[in-house]
């Protein structure tokens, strides 16, 4: 079994070869990233510090081969369903810890909008995405992903998070009313 995991696994990959893939998307003779990871790398990643990244990587190897963070059962074990959609559609442009990135993607910690008393217009910008302003990127609508429950799930995520203290009242059927309005970028 181990001999397999040194194959198949990080067992094989040095601290330098996870750093260069985790930057760049690419380690040489190991790997190259495609689909979700490959934004990952694009959206988040590549502008971390190579410190950061190394920090990361040490965690990686220090995970031991039979551990049960060692295989996908770790991303769903996220402590919520509205942990893991975030995750999922969220983290990777608006970070983790919903700093975003300055001059790429705007913070939700803090965000005006995403503590506003009435939360129709994070709403609106879940369901119809934003277009590219102010140095921005444009984020895409997520309305054709997601239903109205999970849409109401990252809202409120978000309005209660990294210091975020907004109501956590945001319903399926308040996203299903926007959903009949809002038209996507």
């Amino acid at each position: 079994m181990a001999s397999r995991l040194l194959k198949t696994g990080l067992g094989g990959w040095s601290i330098d070869e996870l750093v260069a893939y985790l930057k760049t998307g690419a380690a040489k003779g190991k790997s190259t990233t495609l689909g979700d990871m490959a934004e990952v790398v694009h959206n988040s990643l590549s502008f971390m510090t190579d410190a950061d990244l190394r920090a990361m990587a040490t965690y990686l190897k220090s995970i031991p081969a039979d551990s049960s963070l060692a295989g996908r059962g770790a991303v769903q074990k996220v402590p919520t369903q509205a942990a893991t959609l975030y995750v999922d559609h969220c983290a990777g442009c608006h970070q983790a810890k919903g700093r975003g990135l300055p001059g790429v993607f705007p913070p939700l910690a803090g965000n005006g909008v995403v503590v506003a008393p009435d939360a129709a217009n994070i709403i609106k910008v879940v369901l119809g995405g934003v277009p590219a302003k102010g140095g921005y990127i444009p984020m895409p609508s997520l309305a054709s992903q997601l239903s109205d429950a999970q849409i109401a799930e990252i809202s409120n995520y978000v309005r209660t998070n990294w210091g975020n203290a907004a109501p956590a009242n945001v319903t399926p059927q308040a996203v299903a009313e926007l959903r009949r309005t809002t038209p996507a970028n």
